[in-house]
């Protein structure tokens, strides 16, 4: 089955290399929230300037454009059965994603809201790949127990 909107196959491991790395500079900057002062720049914002950090922009670009490359990018036999796990982990990821975010907007406020919808930002993605990959790896084992 050839899918026309993935990606190349030949992105997926660059893309797991950033994703990854991209993934513990955000628990990083989540714990310590690091400020290097050449990524700090001044904005216009209404009718004064405010300062800002790029940091927590770029760790994020870089986490949802590697994730999305990921979720986006073939596998070396793109077939119907695995179109099929594609749609069921898209499906279940955002399910659960929602279902988490409900349960966020009732118990959690001020800060902790805060910091719960920073996260929730990447869930949908993180929850796919998981369970993407999980499946993956159940077929390739069921059709080596069958050889």
């Amino acid at each position: 089955m050839k899918t026309k909107m993935l990606l190349s196959n030949k992105y997926r491991n660059p893309a797991w290399f950033v994703f990854v790395l991209s993934m513990l500079a955000g628990v990083y900057w989540l714990i310590y929230e690091p400020q290097p002062s050449f990524l700090t720049i001044k904005l216009l914002s209404g009718e004064i300037f405010s300062t800002n950090n790029l940091l927590d922009e770029i760790i994020a670009l870089l986490n949802i454009i590697s994730g999305l490359t990921l979720v986006f990018s073939r596998e070396k036999i793109e077939d119907e059965l695995i179109a099929k796990i594609r749609l069921e982990s898209l499906i279940v990821a955002i399910l659960i994603h929602y279902a988490v975010l409900i349960l966020g907007l009732v118990f959690l406020y001020d800060f902790a809201f805060m910091y719960f919808m920073i996260c929730s930002l990447f869930t949908p993605i993180l929850l796919f790949i998981v369970r993407f990959r999980i499946k993956i790896y159940q077929l390739k084992r069921a059709l080596e127990n069958e050889e």
